[in-house]
């Protein structure tokens, strides 16, 4: 399985619906893109990879998650912290972490430059990103990471 990048004569619309022309698609050299859908990180990858063109759903694993699937032997191989989403590429080479995987996207895929085609833009959509993660991202998560143990909760989610 290979991912491929869109033609730019393919819709943004189109790109959505997933009905992909393959044959205009560039070589990507990933192996699998290890996910589980309801996770909130996952959704960052897929939403910059569409907005690059890139069809990851072409070499998707949903991964069981709540059943510690990426907790096993088998993938603590690959990813030794467990998270998801991470890449596998063709060499074996393995990118996890939202933020690294979406820099790996722009680098192998720099039309449209999504993280700035200058040193500063770039700086800037970093400032940004980072002030997202810290002051937004961080604090959604852990509120609801964490609410079951607060003395209010009376039921589970």
């Amino acid at each position: 399985h290979r991912v491929r990048k869109l033609g730019s004569s393919v819709s943004l619309e189109t790109a959505f619906r997933w009905n992909l022309d393959r044959d205009a698609m560039a070589d990507l050299k990933i192996k699998t893109y290890y996910t589980f859908a309801k996770f909130p990180n996952p959704m960052i990858v897929e939403i910059f990879a569409r907005e690059k063109g890139i069809d990851l759903f072409a070499i998707e694993k949903q991964v069981d998650a709540p059943g510690l699937e990426n907790r096993n032997a088998e993938h603590l191989a690959r990813n030794p912290a467990g998270q998801l989403p991470y890449l596998e590429l063709e060499d074996g080479t393995v990118i996890a972490e939202t933020i690294s995987i979406c820099e790996w996207l722009e680098e192998v895929t720099p039309e449209p430059a999504l993280i700035g085609s200058t040193p500063e833009k770039r700086a800037v959509a970093r400032m940004w990103q980072r002030r997202m993660e810290e002051h937004f991202v961080y604090p959604t998560f852990y509120s609801v990471r964490f609410w079951t143990a607060s003395d209010d909760c009376t039921g589970p989610l």
